[in-house]
């Protein structure tokens, strides 16, 4: 039973890690065309407000995942999301940080924010988060 519990602990805390850190992984994207892989970040919104890491670290040629995670899921579900990169606030062009879903209409919660530019690494990209009815927050994104 001890061994059960250790299995469990641990599954969770890798799911914790993964939040906002690089992961990397060769594959054809709908949305980025090939790519070596992935940085996946949480949104969670909703009576509270908005909360999202403030800084999130991505590699060149992945794509920047996005989960929707409204809480109560019931009165939030059907709110818009949006991500847009900040052009005025960052030192390059931010365009490509441009997406926007509502929960309600994902079939896992997941929405592919953008496809990371081959850039320096050290480079910070601003971004708001605007979901319906909250004020809007502006988190960065940097690049290893």
């Amino acid at each position: 039973m001890r061994r059960i519990f250790l299995l469990f602990g641990a599954a969770l805390l890798a799911a914790c890690v993964s939040d906002g850190v690089p992961v990397e992984s060769s594959f054809v994207s709908a949305e980025c065309g090939s790519v070596g892989g992935y940085t996946r970040t949480k949104i969670t919104y909703g009576d509270d407000g908005i909360k999202v890491r403030d800084l999130t670290r991505v590699r060149v040629n992945t794509e920047f995942r996005i989960l929707l995670k409204p809480k109560p899921k019931k009165d939030w579900k059907d709110n818009e999301v949006a991500v847009k990169g900040d052009t005025a606030k960052s030192d390059l062009d931010a365009s490509w940080i441009d997406g926007s879903a509502k929960e309600e209409d994902l079939s896992n919660g997941w929405f592919v924010a953008g496809c990371v530019p081959d850039v320096p690494s050290g480079t910070e990209y601003k971004f708001d988060v605007d979901v319906d009815g909250l004020p809007v927050l502006d988190p960065r994104v940097h690049v290893e």
